[in-house]
C-alpha cells in the first residue's frame, strides 16, 4: 500500500461523516488505530510529517465539482489532525493555506485546519464545553 494510503479508507470516511462538529471530528479520528499509529509515526519526523502535507495538500487538488464537497475532504481532514502532532513550516503553511480558502468545496478541511491551528488549551476548553463567552470569543 503506498504511503498514507490509509486516509482513504471507507473507515476514516465513516467515522469523518458521523461527526457533528469540527472537535468531535478530531475525536473519533484521534480514535482510530490507522491515525493514532501514523500520529506517533511523524510526531519526531519532519520529513515524514512534510510528505504527508504534500499527499494531503495533492488530494486537495484533485478534479471535483467545485459546488460540492471534495471527495476526499475526511482523508485531507483526518491528514490535518495527524499533521497537528508535528507542525513543521511545511505543514503550518498548508494549514493557513486551507484556513484562508474561499473554495466552497473545501469548508470542512477548512473548518479542520481553522481548529488545527488553536492553542491545545483552547481545544481542551471546548471539548469541556465552555461557551465562547468563557473563552473570550
Amino acid at each position: 500500500m503506498p504511503e498514507f494510503e490509509e486516509l482513504l479508507s471507507d473507515k476514516v470516511f465513516m467515522e469523518g461523516s458521523w461527526a457533528s462538529t469540527t472537535s468531535s471530528m478530531y475525536c473519533r479520528f484521534a480514535n482510530l488505530p490507522e491515525i493514532i499509529a501514523l500520529r506517533v509515526a511523524i510526531e519526531n519526523d519532519a520529513e515524514k510529517a512534510n510528505r504527508l502535507a504534500k499527499f494531503v495538500e495533492d488530494l486537495s487538488l484533485a478534479d471535483h465539482d467545485p459546488n460540492y464537497s471534495i471527495p476526499n475532504d475526511m482523508a485531507i481532514c483526518a491528514g490535518l489532525m495527524v499533521l497537528d502532532a508535528n507542525k513543521t513550516e511545511l505543514v503550518t503553511a498548508l494549514m493557513k493555506k486551507f484556513q484562508e480558502t474561499n473554495q466552497l468545496s473545501l469548508g470542512m478541511v477548512q473548518l479542520m485546519a481553522n481548529y488545527c491551528l488553536i492553542t491545545p488549551q483552547t481545544k481542551k476548553d471546548i471539548l469541556l464545553g465552555k461557551d465562547k463567552n468563557e473563552l473570550g470569543e
